[in-house]
C-alpha cells in the first residue's frame, strides 16, 4: 500500500499549520500594537493586517479562525505522520479526518471571497493554506477511495471512480487556478 497520500497530507498539514501559526503570531502583534507594520503585508495588494483586524477572521466569536485552522492542520499533520509511519487508520477516522477536510475547503473557499471581493486583498498564508487544504482533500480522497469507502451510492461510486481513473487532478487543478484568477481579477 502506498504511502503517497499520507506524504502529501504530513507536507500540507506541516505547511498549513506553519502558516497559521505565523497569522496567529501576526495577530498577536496587531493586538499588541495596532499600528505596526506586519510581516504579512507585503504591499496594498498582498497583505494580511486588513483581513486579520476584519470580522471575518473570527467568525465564530472571540477565536480566531487561525486557531480553528491550527488544530484542523495539527490533526491532518498527525494522520499524516501515523499513515507515513505505517499505520491503519480506521475507515471512521479517514470519515473524521474527510469531513474536516472538506469543511475547510469550503470555508477556505468562502474567506477567499470574503478577502478578494468584500476585503479587497490577498493574504499571502492564505494562499499557503488554501493549497495545503486541497491538497489534504486531494489526498483523503484517494485514501478514502482505496478503503472502498466511496461503494454505497451512484454518486459516490462516480467520485470514486474519478479519484481512480487520476483525472481528479484536473478538478484540483481547475480549482486553484479558478481560485487565482478570481482573486488575481478581484484586486486588480
Amino acid at each position: 500500500m502506498s504511502s503517497r497520500p499520507y506524504a502529501l497530507i504530513l507536507a500540507a498539514g506541516l505547511a498549513g499549520a506553519a502558516a497559521t501559526g505565523t497569522q496567529i503570531v501576526e495577530r498577536i502583534a496587531i493586538a499588541d500594537n495596532p499600528g505596526e507594520d506586519l510581516f504579512c503585508d507585503l504591499s496594498a495588494t498582498f497583505q494580511c493586517g486588513s483581513i486579520l483586524t476584519a470580522w471575518q477572521s473570527s467568525v465564530f466569536g472571540d477565536v480566531p479562525n487561525a486557531m480553528i485552522g491550527l488544530s484542523v492542520f495539527v490533526l491532518m499533520l498527525s494522520a499524516g505522520l501515523s499513515g507515513v509511519l505505517g499505520s491503519s487508520l480506521s475507515k471512521r477516522y479517514l470519515g473524521v479526518l474527510e469531513f474536516f477536510a472538506v469543511f475547510m475547503l469550503g470555508f477556505t473557499l468562502w474567506y477567499f471571497w470574503q478577502s478578494t471581493f468584500v476585503l479587497g486583498v490577498i493574504c499571502v498564508f492564505c494562499i499557503v493554506n488554501g493549497l495545503a487544504v486541497v491538497l489534504i482533500n486531494a489526498a483523503l480522497l484517494r485514501l478514502i477511495q482505496r478503503e472502498g469507502m466511496l461503494e454505497r451510492n451512484r454518486l459516490t461510486r462516480f467520485v470514486g471512480s474519478f479519484a481512480d481513473s487520476g483525472d481528479d487532478k484536473w478538478l484540483w487543478l481547475g480549482l486553484v487556478l479558478a481560485v487565482a484568477a478570481g482573486s488575481w481579477i478581484a484586486v486588480s
